[in-house]
């Protein structure tokens, strides 16, 4: 079963480009140090609610707090510390904070304003506009409930899906092997998306749950990354 530990870590790989698992853990623990020391005693509390257990340690309580970081020297220590260059350590703490906002958008947004002024353009997705303004598909910040009608039109086109106006589910039957090709292609998609879908595994069964938390319901969010899912189940299904 995939854990949110290793979700979280597989999200900032895709984003940030890093080949190993070692090298995410490793890089991900310096960019929680830095920001951490950024911040007060209760904001690091709130940091480290949207951080699965495995990589809590990173939020150190007695580092003297750091106020007032210009975005450079912020990114140029997690540089330093990585051994990496200043535009790939923007690149990483981006992905460490995009990975926090899908588990905890409401921390992260306590985060952004914990933080001076001038880090916060580090918390907007590459590619994408701030979610509080934008109206683009993949952001939720734009997104809205489906009606009743306006899901059941949809459900035609999605045979393997079943569900009402506040969320949708999915299985897949497969063998335990292929799981985890699924669940990369799933978490590509859900990363160009900026959307997440529950999953659990039940011994060959993948199931799927989708809604939109922001907008309490089924969005159209949640049917594009539907119709990705099924991409990615029929992909790894159909023998080569």
């Amino acid at each position: 079963m995939t854990t949110r530990y290793e979700s979280f870590l597989d999200g900032i790989r895709h984003r940030a480009d890093l080949a190993e698992t070692g090298d995410v853990r490793a890089s991900t623990i310096h960019v929680l140090e830095v920001l951490s020391s950024r911040l007060d005693g209760v904001d690091r509390s709130q940091m480290a609610v949207a951080l699965p257990p495995e990589v809590r340690d990173a939020v150190h309580w007695d580092a003297p707090h750091e106020p007032g970081a210009r975005q450079d020297d912020l990114v140029g220590e997690i540089a330093r510390r990585a051994s990496c260059e200043p535009e790939h350590a923007r690149a990483l703490t981006r992905a460490v904070l995009a990975e926090m906002a899908l588990a905890a958008p409401a921390v992260v947004d306590t985060l952004r304003h914990g933080l001076p002024a001038e880090v916060t353009p580090l918390f907007d997705r590459p590619g994408t506009v701030p979610e509080q303004t934008s109206t683009e598909p993949g952001a939720e910040g734009g997104a809205r409930p489906l009606g009743e009608d306006e899901l059941r039109r949809a459900l035609t086109q999605l045979e393997n899906w079943a569900g009402t106006t506040e969320r949708l589910t999915r299985e897949a039957t497969l063998p335990t092997d292929r799981h985890q090709p699924v669940l990369t292609r799933v978490r590509a998609a859900e990363i160009e998306l900026s959307h997440r879908a529950e999953v659990t595994e039940n011994d060959d069964i993948l199931v799927f749950s989708l809604t939109t938390r922001s907008v309490g319901g089924v969005s159209e969010l949640d049917l594009q990354l539907a119709r990705r899912i099924d991409e990615a189940v029929l992909e790894v299904a159909t023998p080569t």
